[in-house]
């Protein structure tokens, strides 16, 4: 089953999803006009009489609508033989971003933690991690004993950013599952460059004071910018915007008290609340808000598609952005 955020039929696949009838989802409609200040979830509840932790409409045909925007100085040519491919394989496999970098005199090469430029090598560290070798020659690093090492030391500092998206974000392609484009269009500078091009960037000014053409280089090449959009199922997203589960200890309390009276059994420990409730929770709130929005989506929506996925060229749909903003 296909939930599309986009589409204006989304009312219709939410009935269907939770099995209510039209005159429950038109009583909820005008709940959500009339009490612009009453929770949607409890709305929902009230109205159904569903149970939260006790009906699980999650299963492997579940499927969202993802949209990314990127740009291409190759025509294409690598996404038609290799599809959506995660971060890390694309700077380590021969693409336009890992021979862009290149062509500056940057690679990484995110399996090793090693980032090479002007033919010296760094040390990319995971979160809070000791460098193996330190950027400063020193012998050791001096902030070893220190929890939060990027505070202290300039190029731990510096190559954060880079360090988060390569490991602490897993290379994850992240994709947007409701926005208006106006909003896809203004985030970082994906309408006219790779936004790990820009973090690299940013790395190289941060740490060694150096102003870089690598953005400005690749949107000299673009040929267009371009909107990609694909299905991806509900178990293959890594996360999702506002979802809370008993990983998140403090919000996943708040979130159990404010449903416990919607659930059909009574929890004293956020590890024993099934799965079921936690989904519930954000997939009511999240298609009653957009539903409730009218197609005037505030803000947006977002997810990350799982490292081990990939996605094929003849499973993506390709819109050209015709002028940039």
């Amino acid at each position: 089953m296909l939930l599309n955020l986009w589409d204006e039929e989304l009312s219709t696949d939410f009935m269907r999803l939770y099995n209510i009838s039209p005159l429950q989802m038109c009583n909820i409609l005008k709940q959500l006009m009339l009490n612009n200040d009453k929770d949607n979830i409890i709305i929902f509840c009230e109205e159904t009489g569903l149970k939260l932790d006790a009906i699980n409409v999650v299963d492997d045909d579940l499927e969202f609508v993802g949209k990314i925007v990127s740009t291409t100085i190759d025509n294409c040519a690598y996404l038609k033989k290799n599809g959506l491919i995660p971060i890390d394989m694309l700077l380590e496999q021969p693409s336009p971003i890992q021979k862009h970098l290149k062509s500056h005199k940057i690679e990484i090469i995110p399996s090793m933690h090693e980032l090479i430029y002007m033919d010296k090598h760094y040390f990319i560290p995971s979160w809070n991690q000791d460098c193996q070798y330190c950027a400063y020659t020193e012998n050791k690093c001096r902030y070893s004993q220190h929890q939060y090492k990027d505070m202290y030391c300039p190029y731990l500092g510096a190559i954060s950013n880079l360090s988060t998206k390569l490991y602490s974000h897993k290379s994850e392609i992240e994709m947007f599952l409701a926005a208006s484009q106006d909003t896809m269009l203004s985030y970082s500078r994906v309408i006219d460059c790779p936004e790990m091009l820009s973090t690299i960037e940013d790395f190289i000014y941060d740490f060694f004071y150096k102003r870089t053409d690598l953005c400005s280089d690749w949107e000299k090449q673009k040929q267009y910018s371009y909107i990609i959009t694909f299905s991806i199922k509900y178990n293959d997203m890594s996360y999702r915007t506002n979802y809370v589960d008993n990983k998140h200890y403090a919000e996943a309390s708040n979130t159990l008290y404010n449903y416990e009276n919607y659930c059909q059994n009574v929890y004293y420990d956020i590890d024993q609340v099934p799965k079921c409730f936690w989904d519930n929770v954000w997939l009511i709130s999240t298609c009653l808000s957009v539903i409730g929005s009218f197609g005037k989506i505030n803000g947006e929506i977002c997810a990350g598609m799982k490292h081990n996925l990939t996605i094929p060229y003849n499973k993506l749909n390709i819109e050209i952005i015709p002028n940039n903003p």
